[in-house]
């Protein structure tokens, strides 16, 4: 466990890289149920604002100290960075499709190493 306090503050930090790769993801979900560019991109930003909000309660808070000992949330800059990168991955999956999976993988294979993944991280939240 990190035993140093954990508060999101800057704009942008190492889990940038996971909120991208959502943005991704989330690309080729409104992809595959054939929902065009606009509405797709304004799914993905209340799709990343709900998930800051639900990110920054006491209770999910409280589920990421399981792992992180003196996690305390997201300053507000924080989660403005957060959605941005989860809109810009979104834009890069739209023009650049395989550049974005390969992002995808290595991305994750690299932040596991930080338990910084997204798996790492949805599932951390859930156990």
């Amino acid at each position: 466990m990190l035993k140093e306090l954990i508060y999101s503050k800057k704009f942008a930090d190492l889990y940038s890289f996971s909120h991208a790769s959502w943005g991704i993801i989330l690309f080729f979900i409104v992809d595959y149920l054939d929902i065009d560019f606009y509405n797709g991109l304004y799914i993905i930003i209340c799709v990343k604002i709900i998930f800051e909000v639900l990110e920054n309660t006491e209770f999910i808070i409280r589920r990421y100290r399981k792992h992180y000992d003196k996690y305390y949330g997201d300053s507000f800059i924080n989660i403005v960075g957060d959605i941005l990168f989860g809109v810009l991955g979104y834009l890069f999956a739209y023009y650049f499709r395989a550049l974005a999976v390969i992002y995808l993988i290595v991305i994750q294979i690299i932040l596991n190493k930080y338990n910084a993944d997204i798996f790492s991280l949805t599932l951390g939240i859930i156990f």
